[in-house]
């Protein structure tokens, strides 16, 4: 996953906390964006149904809008966590085949990983620290 898409992600995320309830709610086409090609949880895909069923019910609409922020703010901090999670656990694996590479002098394939790692390094540092995970439920960056 791309430095960029994570800090999208994390960014979408501290939306939730500024959104104001009478909002536009988000449609599938956001959600889609936000989640990439991993697939949306099913009652977030639910709650947005019902959002685009409250059209014109402007109490009911705002409710469903709330739920679906708060649904949406969990699965996007709980991916965050996991990302990170795999991230950190990536670290000793790619140094371990660097060295490997190295030491059987597959020069191509060693620089290959270490771009992976430098790849990985930049994730948890630009995603991982006390700081970002905190602005974790900012999704104003993600969603309008």
């Amino acid at each position: 996953m791309t430095g960029k898409a994570l800090g999208l992600i994390c960014s979408c995320l501290g939306l939730l906390l500024f959104q104001p309830t009478g909002a536009v709610a988000h449609d599938l086409k956001e959600l889609r964006e936000a989640f990439e090609q991993e697939p949306i949880p099913p009652e977030l895909m639910e709650i947005t149904k019902e959002v685009d069923m409250t059209a014109g019910m402007k109490s009911l609409r705002e409710q469903a809008h709330a739920k679906q922020h708060q649904l949406l703010k969990e699965h996007l901090r709980a991916r965050t966590e996991r990302i990170c999670t795999e991230s950190l656990e990536n670290i000793p694996r790619l140094d371990q085949e660097i060295v490997d590479l190295r030491d059987r002098g597959q020069h191509e394939e060693e620089q290959a990983e270490r771009k992976e790692r430098d790849v990985t390094t930049g994730v948890i540092a630009e995603t991982c620290t006390p700081s970002a995970m905190s602005k974790s439920g900012d999704l104003r960056k993600l969603l309008p």
